[in-house]
């Protein structure tokens, strides 16, 4: 028996924020931000990208739209986006900044955020930040053998996951399964992963993971089994 789980639009969550950075040399670094295909997430836009801590900072480049941060004792504290307008759903953002170091190591660069999530959610709207691991420039001690180029990624909303399917004798008698808010999902079986039919709507637990049973067999819904969520209080 095979478990799909689906969430909003025969979707699941994922990342939706990507950093890559990259030592190029000479105490030069380079940082691309990217926003990824999420169905949880409408829309998505940054506020700031700072690497954190980039000690020594010399110079940096800035990508349409974007000017420095600078702190009230002049520090150079990332870069801000202009408000200008909107960002596009499906972004990326590139900028190089230049220390005196040339060694590196393991840090991060912390990403501030607006998010707009699907319309199956009661708070649709929300802000605020998180640091992904980046290379940034160190001395030389501090230095930890990290390889020239990072890549990391960012979840914003959790996978609607199928925790177990409740089977007696052969016959799929009901679901378990979890998520991170309270919500009314739709269970789904399919018997050839392209056409579905709706079995029952479900109310689903914050915590613990719920289940749900019926006396009657689910097979004739088919082999696989999905959830869509339908409305979500967050």
């Amino acid at each position: 028996m095979m478990v799909s789980t689906i969430g909003i639009s025969v979707a699941d969550g994922r990342d939706v924020i990507e950093v890559e950075s990259h030592y190029t040399g000479n105490g030069c670094f380079e940082y691309t931000v990217r926003t990824l295909y999420d169905p949880f997430v409408t829309d998505i836009g940054f506020a700031q990208l700072i690497p954190r801590p980039f000690t020594n900072y010399v110079s940096n480049t800035l990508p349409p739209h974007w000017t420095n941060s600078i702190t009230d004792d002049g520090t150079w504290w990332g870069i801000a986006y202009d408000a200008s307008g909107p960002q596009p759903r499906f972004n990326e953002i590139s900028f190089s900044v230049c220390s005196s170091s040339t060694s590196f190591r393991r840090s991060g660069l912390q990403v501030a955020f607006a998010v707009l999530l699907a319309d199956c959610f009661d708070l649709r709207y929300f802000a605020g930040y998180n640091t992904l691991p980046a290379l940034v420039p160190c001395a030389p001690e501090e230095a930890d053998g990290s390889e020239p180029q990072l890549v990391s990624r960012f979840e914003i909303v959790t996978d609607l996951v199928i925790n177990e399917l409740i089977v007696t004798n052969g016959e799929v008698h009901g679901v378990t399964f979890s998520w991170v808010a309270a919500s009314t999902v739709e269970l789904q079986g399919s018997h050839d992963l392209i056409h579905w039919t709706p079995v029952a709507r479900l109310a689903g637990n914050w915590n613990p993971p719920t289940t749900w049973t019926t006396n009657s067999s689910l097979n004739a819904y088919g082999e696989f089994f999905r959830l869509r969520a339908i409305s979500v209080k967050n």
